[in-house]
């Protein structure tokens, strides 16, 4: 079987986002698979310089231009942030493909797929339900040039979502606005998956504990730490640390005594496993958060919003408290932190991720499905 893997998430040239690592597990789970021999096109808005010839599998690349002017207007024709020239390249990628199974990554490419042969099988991988959550930036946001990516990303994601073979979605609030947008159910549920990273060495016990949020400088986590900031650190015993791209932006507004903004950093791995708990303010967005699966890999206790906890399956005995309210926050860090028999890492959440949220386990189903969808 060939399948073709295409993608937006430059998860060559960087994984700081959750949705590069997610579609990086993705694309593993293929490659890992002798069944399949996979070949990845990848939409590359880095500008990275890519040697194809070090990958162990076939690789396309066409460069996007990142302009924002330029991205807005593509957006009012419905070409989902790429002009004709990309557009016609994709074109080309997909033509000249020998592929069986075109896997999309992301409902973004709808006005594509009609440059695909109607024998060859066609999978979409829904991040989100494009609709609802471009809808949502633009109540969050404010700003009128999310108008017309609305639209577009609304276009593109009914074409697709007509025209595959297979969906797959992560969890069951996607599932139901597959059904009230578009009439059509998702044929499998998979959740966020995380690749395992754990080693417990860098372990710091310092004096002062310490909370921490993980984050790209994306409009859903911006909300949500400067919410935390102004209406819970104020009330805590702790300092709270914040990472993750393009965060540093944030420095000038949000620092203080108890308030470090660390911004973008190589590898995250040494904040998770120093901190004491990791807290999730999130209010806005789709799809699953990445970023609570990847702590309770590194077996941290979670204070989390509905939000960031939709789509997964919380048992009780879990390190993971569900904070409705800022009161909620503050009520469960300040009994955390002044434990009498404190702990930092949390086995039940480390158990939790290794059984329903870790790539062996989300990778085998991936392949079940799609070898089920090429068979029919």
């Amino acid at each position: 079987m060939k399948l073709l893997f295409i993608t937006r998430q430059n998860f060559l040239a960087e994984e700081k986002s959750g949705g590069n690592r997610l579609s990086k597990n993705l694309f593993q789970g293929f490659l890992i698979n002798q069944k399949i021999e996979v070949s990845l096109c990848i939409l590359d808005t880095t500008k990275s310089s890519y040697s194809t010839l070090k990958y162990p599998f076939h690789l396309s690349v066409i460069p996007i231009d990142n302009n924002e002017i330029k991205r807005n207007i593509s957006y009012i024709f419905g070409h989902a942030g790429y002009n004709r020239r990309e557009i016609c390249m994709l074109k080309d990628v997909l033509e000249k493909s020998d592929a069986d199974v075109f896997f999309f990554d992301g409902t973004w490419f709808g006005e594509n797929v009609k440059f695909i042969n109607k024998k060859r099988k066609i999978i979409v991988f829904c991040h989100n339900v494009e609709k609802a959550f471009a809808l949502d930036r633009i109540k969050k946001t404010k700003k009128i040039t999310a108008i017309p990516r609305f639209f577009s990303d609304w276009k593109n994601e009914k074409i697709i979502i007509g025209k595959a073979t297979g969906i797959i979605c992560l969890n069951e609030r996607d599932n139901n606005l597959l059904k009230r947008n578009y009439n059509r159910l998702a044929d499998i549920q998979l959740p966020i998956m995380v690749e395992d990273d754990y080693k417990n060495d860098l372990v710091d016990n310092t004096l002062m504990k310490t909370i921490l949020f993980v984050g790209s400088y994306f409009y859903a986590n911006i909300e949500g730490i400067r919410w935390l900031c102004k209406k819970v650190m104020p009330y805590i015993d702790c300092k709270l640390e914040i990472i993750g791209k393009g965060m540093e932006m944030l420095r000038e507004e949000l620092e203080s005594e108890k308030v470090k903004v660390i911004g973008t950093v190589d590898s995250v791995r040494e904040y998770y496993l120093n901190s004491d708990l990791v807290v999730l303010p999130i209010f806005s967005g789709g799809g699953m958060k990445v970023k609570t699966a990847e702590a309770m890999m590194y077996g941290k206790r979670i204070a989390a919003t509905e939000e960031a906890l939709e789509g997964y399956e919380i048992p009780d005995h879990c390190d993971i408290k569900c904070c409705k309210t800022a009161n909620d926050f503050i009520l469960t860090i300040n009994s955390i932190m002044q434990e009498k028999n404190f702990y930092k890492y949390s086995k039940a959440n480390r158990e939790l991720y290794v059984k329903n949220y870790s790539t062996n386990a989300i990778q085998r189903k991936l392949n079940e499905f799609v070898e089920e969808i090429v068979n029919e």
